[in-house]
């Protein structure tokens, strides 16, 4: 009968710290397994498990509202900006709050991304790393009359660990592979306030696109040619294009008077 266990990630304070990936800011929370997907390596998607090392035992909800696939647990957290979000709450548990629902066993984490403000503020953000990797982010809040409006533009590219690197096939020709990524993250929310006393209604709207390169990661060593050199299995020109979008619309309405 007691309340679920809850943990609340300060996600603004990892973005002070030049952090760049929401994925990176949960690895060392209690219980909290970020699972790299196709073969693991720089640039590759991150999925979450709470409580055991399977991300479909664990519910994924941005704002309220799930997003994850209840199968797999497919929803990468390593295209979010940490600039993006208020914070992260994860709850521990089977179905461990009226929240999330019955529909997870590990436990559920629900991603709380920023809302509009009673004033405008803006902030422009870039980063650059190894392997070529940069990213901006572009985001703006504020309220104009009674539209409050939160948008935010997240993009990163990077060239991976192995960028273009050309190897030998066992047929003698030569193939380039790579794992380089090319991917944005989207945020809009709308939101109409009734009037003084707390009343609005609000419209969200979310979409992540990635491109990875998996050439590299598929591809293996196959032997020596007869002077001894490596020869590979190669997968060049394997990549995977990636769409998640969604949108959400919440209704909040004062049952009593408002002081």
């Amino acid at each position: 009968t007691a309340s679920a266990p809850i943990a609340e990630v300060n996600t603004r304070q990892y973005a002070a710290q030049a952090v760049t990936r929401v994925s990176d800011t949960l690895t060392s929370q209690l219980s909290t397994t970020v699972v790299p997907v196709i073969g693991g390596g720089f640039n590759a998607p991150a999925v979450v498990a709470l409580r055991g090392p399977d991300p479909s035992e664990t519910l994924v909800d941005v704002d309220g509202h799930q997003v994850n696939n209840g199968n797999t647990g497919d929803y990468d957290l390593s295209l979010l900006d940490p600039a993006d979000l208020q914070n992260v709450q994860i709850v521990y548990g089977i179905a461990p709050s009226s929240l999330v629902g019955p529909d997870t066993l590990g436990g559920a984490i629900n991603i709380r991304t920023i809302e509009p403000s009673a004033t405008s503020h803006g902030l422009l953000r870039l980063s650059f790393g190894s392997y070529d990797t940069t990213g901006q982010t572009l985001q703006a809040t504020g309220t104009d009359d009674l539209v409050g409006y939160a948008l935010s533009f997240h993009r990163v590219t990077s060239g991976g660990e192995v960028d273009n690197q050309t190897i030998p096939g066992d047929d003698e020709t030569q193939s380039v592979v790579g794992n380089g990524l090319d991917a944005t993250s989207t945020l809009a929310k709308l939101r109409y306030a009734f009037d003084q006393g707390g009343g609005f209604i609000g419209f969200t709207f979310r979409d992540q696109a990635a491109y990875r390169d998996i050439s590299a990661t598929l591809t293996s060593q196959d032997g020596f040619d007869e002077n001894g050199a490596p020869i590979y299995n190669s997968f060049a020109g394997s990549a995977i294009l990636s769409h998640n979008a969604g949108y959400g619309l919440d209704v909040q309405v004062p049952l009593g008077r408002t002081m």
